[in-house]
């Protein structure tokens, strides 16, 4: 650990933001300390539980002076409990660890060794996804190996969804800097959205504005954390839709702005074909664009058709190869 303005700086800030999770939050700190790599700190903050939660993370940090734990008075909702985080954190490097999930003991030493490639966006891992951990299913691997990843290709599997893109700040870790940086808790999209409800939209967005600014990111093969599912979970009460339609507000409005009317347009046609598929509504995909950030512009109604007979084209030729998508 170095000094900085008086402060202990440390490599790593493992952050676990929290709410009433009393059968979770143990394990989940205690697979963060069991950690190979020693440079670290742990950030817990409490978001006013009142199942108990708190109370066992005081006993944990009376226990190992690397765990350092904050409560919030009131409940500020997921994601301005996690700019919260940011805020304390005394890390270089920042791993966002949600309080119903696990970290493998070699995640930092297995992802830190990458950023010493300055052109690096993040370091992301495959990861254990299920109730349980006997019962879990491999995600977001794809390789054997460790994978390096450009800009340009991470940006096209985000629009097409033709990758298996983790979007879980759960199995990233980034520069601290990018953290303060890009993970937002609202945006000025066309389509109002409580984006701080439930973290879907900051969460894609982190991933995808921080990407901008760099060359690659490194998909590491290794499932080195476990996300829990649950009914619990915020990514499982998907309460009116809002969980879909945080990532497609979000994203409609990165494309937009930051990348190509082409990825704009990508992205807007997965979106229509989506719909059409689960017959929930036999709109023209000219209602999605102007829906998702359009301009009520023709050639741009033209360009969404364009992408979505791609789509289907490129469905149609892996269903008849029987190559799996990736």
């Amino acid at each position: 650990m170095q000094e900085s303005n008086g402060q202990k700086q440390v490599a790593v800030s493992i952050m676990i933001p929290v709410y009433n999770r009393k059968d979770f939050i143990s394990d989940c700190i205690r697979s963060a300390l069991d950690q190979t790599y020693l440079d670290f700190e742990i950030v817990v903050i409490d978001n006013a539980s009142d199942d108990g939660t708190w109370e066992i993370c005081e006993s944990i940090a009376a226990e190992n002076n690397r765990v350092k734990v904050y409560r919030n008075a009131t409940n500020v909702g997921p994601v301005l409990n996690w700019l919260r985080c940011l805020e304390v954190a005394k890390g270089n490097y920042g791993k966002f660890l949600f309080s119903d999930d696990l970290m493998m003991p070699t995640f930092i030493s297995d992802t830190l060794k990458y950023f010493n490639d300055p052109s690096v966006a993040f370091v992301t891992t495959a990861a254990w996804m299920g109730e349980n951990q006997k019962d879990a299913i491999l995600c977001y691997s794809t390789t054997e190996l460790d994978e390096r990843i450009s800009t340009k290709t991470y940006l096209d599997g985000l629009a097409t969804q033709s990758r298996a893109l983790p979007y879980s700040p759960g199995t990233a870790i980034f520069r601290m800097s990018d953290l303060r940086l890009n993970l937002l808790h609202k945006i000025n999209s066309s389509r109002p959205h409580d984006f701080a409800k439930n973290g879907a939209g900051p969460d894609i967005l982190l991933f995808a504005l921080t990407v901008m600014q760099y060359d690659a990111v490194v998909m590491v093969s290794k499932p080195l954390v476990f996300l829990r599912v649950h009914k619990e979970s915020l990514s499982v009460a998907n309460e009116n839709d809002s969980v879909s339609e945080g990532y497609r507000i979000a994203l409609a409005w990165f494309f937009r702005r930051y990348v190509s009317l082409d990825h704009w347009a990508s992205w807007v046609a997965k979106i229509w074909l989506h719909e059409l598929m689960h017959q929930r509504s036999i709109r023209l995909p000219s209602y999605y664009a102007v829906l998702y950030e359009g301009c009520k512009n023709k050639n741009e109604n033209m360009r969404v058709l364009i992408m979505a007979i791609k789509i289907i084209y490129r469905r149609i030729i892996i269903n008849k190869k029987n190559i799996p998508v990736l």
